[in-house]
Parts: C-alpha cells; structure tokens; sequence
C-alpha cells in the first residue's frame, strides 16, 4: 500500500511531518485549514479508514495509524475546537 505523507500545520506556527499507510486519507482530510476539531474528525477517520484497508489487505490492523492518531490527539488536546489548523500533502 502506497503511504501517503501529509504535513500538519498547528495553531501554534509548528509546522508537523504526519504519515498514513494509505490513500484513504485523502478521502477524509484535504489539503486546506480545519478548525481544529473539525481536523480532529477528518484525521481520525482517515487513519482508521486507511488501518482497515490493511487489516483487509494483510489480516491485521496498522499500529502506525494508530501511532500516528495518538500523536495527532495529543497535539489537538493542546487547542481550543475553533484554533486553526493546515494540512498540505507533500
């Protein structure tokens, strides 16, 4: 499966290198600004999406989606819902 990098630009100017092991992504979260919890959303159902199509592909889930989540809601914790964020793919 091709992964796909996408960069995540926070509220704060911190600008932060992110990855999913599929396309699926794409389908979920584009390239433009979110509010945050908006983006929240978006890049949770893309990396879950994007770990079933593994777990369809190969017979188990992708813990680098789910690492890449769990690094991602950490950093959502840290902004307010209507604090903006950018996602560019690279």
């Amino acid at each position: 499966m091709p992964v796909v990098y996408f960069t995540v630009t926070w509220p704060d100017g911190v600008a932060e290198s992110c990855s999913s092991p599929s396309r699926a992504i794409t389908e979920f979260l584009e390239a433009k600004e979110y509010r945050v919890a908006e983006f929240a959303q978006a890049a949770k159902a893309g990396l879950d999406e994007a770990s079933d199509r593994v777990l369809k592909k190969f017979g188990f889930a992708c813990s680098a989606a789910a690492d890449q989540w769990h690094q991602l809601s950490q950093r959502v914790a840290a902004f307010e819902d209507d604090d903006t964020v950018s996602v560019s793919y690279t």
